[in-house]
């Protein structure tokens, strides 16, 4: 959908600082909370020009249309903004992004002062999060918990996220599967479920330290940091020519009450 000229030449100038962003509300949202527009054009972090359609899914099912006005929403490892963006675009109330990279939580900030949109951007490691307990409705984060380096770090990420969540909230994730191809370019195992990837990994991944999980290594994970799943999806990307599979699990967890 192109933008309106007189819309967007009356629009003032948006504000874009780290920690404090301050705009106009987005013009094209959509009421269908179906969003389409901000990411137009835009790529992400690893060249991706739209937000996850599994990450949209699991948010649709978890956090209905009229709770998300007077929700906060997180984007925990926000790269460079695609969620966030679609955070703001499906109607949440507040939108708070973090990244551990002070250049991606930048990239963030560029953005949504380029679409208008109201967001927080803090750079922040994901175990550390700049917010009091209980402050977010909903946590999302994508492409993250399995970079993190293994069993520790992931355990102590998911409690963060579990510590900035609300009773009754949602925390979003992608997890990398136990049969993803990804795991055959392994070049050094860091733990059972932990490996650098060697040379021959696609899209330039060499090097970079993965983790692979079976969806009951999720569930305990999740359980261990006080959260219990009660969305599981798995998604995969199949190479036939070269037979392979590129497969995630996506989880939703509430909060445990114990």
């Amino acid at each position: 959908m192109p933008s309106n000229p007189a819309i967007e030449a009356a629009k003032p100038a948006a504000t874009c600082t780290m920690a404090a962003i301050a705009a106009e509300p987005a013009a094209e949202t959509l009421a269908t909370g179906a969003p389409l527009n901000n990411w137009r054009g835009r790529n992400g972090a690893v060249g991706r020009r739209w937000p996850s359609e599994a990450a949209l899914r699991a948010i649709s099912a978890l956090i209905p249309p009229a709770a998300r006005g007077a929700a906060t929403a997180l984007d925990a490892g926000c790269g460079s903004g695609r969620h966030a963006l679609a955070l703001h675009e499906l109607g949440f109330g507040r939108v708070i992004a973090t990244d551990a990279d002070p250049q991606m939580a930048a990239l963030t900030c560029a953005a949504a002062k380029r679409c208008g949109a109201e967001v927080t951007v803090h750079a922040a490691p994901l175990n550390r999060q700049p917010l009091p307990d209980a402050a977010a409705d909903v946590a999302l984060s994508w492409g993250t918990l399995f970079q993190l380096g293994g069993r520790a770090a992931t355990t102590a990420a998911l409690r963060e996220l579990r510590r900035v969540t609300r009773p009754g909230g949602a925390v979003i994730a992608d997890w990398r599967t136990d049969d993803d191809s990804l795991r055959d370019f392994a070049s050094e195992v860091m733990e059972p479920s932990t490996v650098r990837l060697g040379a021959g990994a696609p899209a330039g991944l060499a090097g970079m330290i993965y983790s692979f999980w079976s969806a009951d290594d999720v569930s305990a994970l999740c359980a261990a940091s006080g959260l219990t799943i009660v969305w599981l999806e798995r998604c995969e990307i199949r190479d036939v020519r070269n037979d392979r599979r590129f497969a995630w699990w996506v989880t939703g967890a509430r909060p445990s009450t114990s």
